[in-house]
């Protein structure tokens, strides 16, 4: 597991990166632009979504491309984007001498990112366009899915995706799973609130506790314990906010000193508050999110007993 340490004034600046000056040319009467702190999503009916707005596939040496998927939030010419990614690589190359070139850039909000699993030998790139702050890391997982569709293409001037093909690849790059919500039994729940009374009996007090869905980032699939009244922030939204910067490969532990309010809870200092994101399985949508205060000297104990309950929930909804 990760672990942040910063003070509260840092930690405050990280998660809300100002910028009021986001704008982007949107098809409003099919989508609705709405902003959640400083980040854009695009809310698709009732759902707030992470989104892929253009996955392509273009040759750099060339400066052409195959737009393989594309949504209707934005407006762009793809054939304005190849050659301009094709240029910056070749700018990158040349100034930072890397291999492998151009691989991300942010344009306002959205966010370009040029990729391919074997890009030492190939002179291919995936072009995907998605929000700023979109995971990069989740959104090249679903391109990697869609790639034995192309792994045997070397030359594009010669190649035609068909509508077969079209399809499956706009089922994969749209996925998002469904919750199993039946999972979440009475029995499970009981589960889930001793493991917290054994938290309290440490010291550690839980505020908010919920699963998460990246897909729907200000949104709670699950929630076991919410005390509104302990809260400086939505803890959904800091989830959403998080999302940009954390590892799929690692859960993330992140503690600070407690403020004033919250050292007279456990009567005296030496109280800390705590954030918790555990992924809910390898190749899940979903995290376990916790917000907690603790005492220091029972840190271990109460990261032992989180990690212990987010084993759990993963077996539950694997």
């Amino acid at each position: 597991m990760s672990e942040w340490k910063t003070s509260s004034n840092n930690l405050s600046y990280f998660f809300l990166k100002a910028n009021p000056k986001f704008e982007i040319r949107s098809k409003l009467k099919i989508v609705e632009k709405r902003q959640i702190r400083e980040k854009t999503y695009f809310k698709v009916g009732n759902k707030l979504c992470m989104v892929i707005h253009l996955c392509g596939l273009m040759d750099l040496s060339m400066g052409i491309g195959w737009v393989l998927y594309q949504d209707d939030t934005i407006e762009v010419q793809p054939s304005l984007v190849w050659p301009m990614i094709s240029s910056l690589d070749t700018f990158t190359r040349e100034v930072t001498g890397q291999k492998r070139g151009f691989r991300k850039a942010v344009l306002e909000d959205i966010q370009f990112l040029v990729y391919h699993p074997d890009a030492d030998n190939s002179n291919l790139r995936y072009c995907i366009i998605n929000d700023r702050y979109d995971n990069a890391e989740y959104t090249i997982a679903k391109v990697d899915k869609i790639h034995p569709f192309f792994d045997t293409v070397e030359d594009l001037t010669h190649y035609a995706l068909g509508d077969e093909e079209k399809r499956k690849i706009k089922e994969i790059l749209s996925y998002t799973m469904k919750f199993p919500i039946e999972k979440i039994t009475n029995e499970l729940r009981d589960e889930v609130k001793d493991t917290i009374a054994q938290l309290n009996e440490k010291g550690a007090i839980f505020i908010d506790l919920f699963i998460a869905d990246i897909d729907e980032p200000e949104s709670v699939v699950c929630d076991f314990v919410k005390r509104t009244e302990l809260m400086e922030k939505s803890s959904s939204m800091l989830f959403a906010d998080l999302l940009s910067s954390v590892s799929f490969e690692k859960d993330l532990w992140l503690d600070t000193y407690a403020d004033k309010e919250k050292q007279q809870i456990h009567g005296g200092k030496g109280v800390y508050e705590g954030w918790i994101v555990n992924r809910l399985g390898e190749k899940s949508d979903f995290f376990m999110v916790g917000y907690f205060i603790f005492p220091l000297e029972s840190k271990e104990d109460v990261r032992k007993k989180i990690n212990e309950l987010a084993f759990e929930l993963k077996k539950t909804i694997e």
